[in-house]
């Protein structure tokens, strides 16, 4: 059975209704359950809201970044591919980007890091096979707060993308399937889990904030010769 809940943008105040299966709700932790509201579900924006058991939405939480996965077109032909200026200091959301900004000979395997006024755009490339055989090339972006670990987001990203590999689940249908869960756990860094697929993204996170301490620990070491 299907239920209405009424949500409220917290950034632009629309206005709009979404659908959920009842049996949701019991799934709430601790009374409440976290709704991953999507940009054009209700608006232009993207957001977390929190429901109660009443249906009562009792807060909702603006996440800190955003994340996009755009194809690129064929890797063999990528001219006239749209890009914007990194010195464009209006840019706040992903949907204000439209295309990822790439320089030109960028490929599969690169991470892109481009600073604006307030945020910095991860973009890492990648291939993916189509049915007809071809590769198409890919890109994974974040968008983060200035004060966020932008060198722990780069290497969660690479393992990110390496382990959907390794598990044969580097294809369109995953992102498409699973956006929203993408979206929210990588927002609070905990695993992604479906019916047929686990990931252990708490456990990325964990491992490279060890290997970035002892990264910048030798820097530091290394310093001082």
């Amino acid at each position: 059975m299907k239920i209405e809940i009424s949500i409220t943008c917290p950034i632009c105040s629309k206005w709009g209704k979404i659908e959920i299966a009842e049996k949701e709700l019991g799934k709430a932790s601790r009374g409440l359950l976290s709704i991953s509201i999507s940009e054009d579900l209700i608006c232009e924006h993207s957001f977390i809201a929190y429901v109660d058991r009443n249906l009562k939405v009792r807060d909702y939480f603006v996440p800190d970044f955003e994340i996009s996965l755009r194809g690129l077109g064929s890797v063999k032909n990528r001219e006239g591919m749209e890009s914007i200026s990194s010195e464009d200091d209006k840019i706040e959301t992903s949907h204000e980007l439209g295309l990822p900004t790439l320089p030109e000979n960028c490929g599969s395997g690169d991470l892109i890091e481009q600073e604006y006024k307030k945020k910095t755009l991860l973009s890492y490339l990648f291939t993916i096979k189509k049915s007809n055989g071809k590769e198409e090339l890919f890109s994974f972006s974040i968008l983060l707060n200035k004060n966020q670990e932008v060198d722990l987001y780069k290497l969660v990203i690479k393992e990110f993308i390496e382990f959907l590999k390794q598990n044969s689940l580097l294809n369109e249908k995953f992102f498409k399937t699973n956006q929203k869960l993408i979206y929210k756990n990588f927002n609070d860094k905990t695993d992604i889990e479906t019916e047929n697929i686990f990931i252990p993204l708490s456990n990325i996170f964990k491992s490279k904030k060890k290997e970035l301490k002892k990264l910048r620990m030798e820097e530091l070491k290394g310093s001082f010769f």
